[in-house]
């Protein structure tokens, strides 16, 4: 008798718990979606350019020279914007750089 009761006093605070999380959840997620529609997609210039590049885990630097990365006759320095994703298990991120370039 007294296990039942503690039993189900468990599963009510589990279920309580799961409630909980999942309307933090689907709050999260409806002001994420509402937030990107209203700020909708960024401006581009046309002698912008940017790129996503990868380096292993805190390594990343604040900005890159253009001349370095590419031997195209451009150059210009792109700036770290955002970061994208971290890959764990091969201690990576991923970071987004743009900037101005020209020739």
């Amino acid at each position: 008798m007294k296990g039942d009761l503690k039993m189900k006093k468990i599963l009510f605070i589990v279920m309580i718990a799961c409630l909980t999380v999942v309307c933090t959840i689907d709050a999260n997620v409806s002001s994420a979606v509402s937030s990107a529609s209203y700020y909708g997609l960024e401006n581009v210039e046309e002698n912008e350019y940017g790129e996503n590049f990868t380096f292993v885990r805190g390594k990343s630097p604040v900005h890159l020279k253009y001349e370095d990365v590419y031997n195209d006759g451009y150059s210009g320095k792109l700036y770290r914007q955002r970061l994208i994703t971290i890959d764990v298990t091969n201690n990576t991120e991923t970071w987004y750089y743009s900037g101005e370039i020209s020739k």
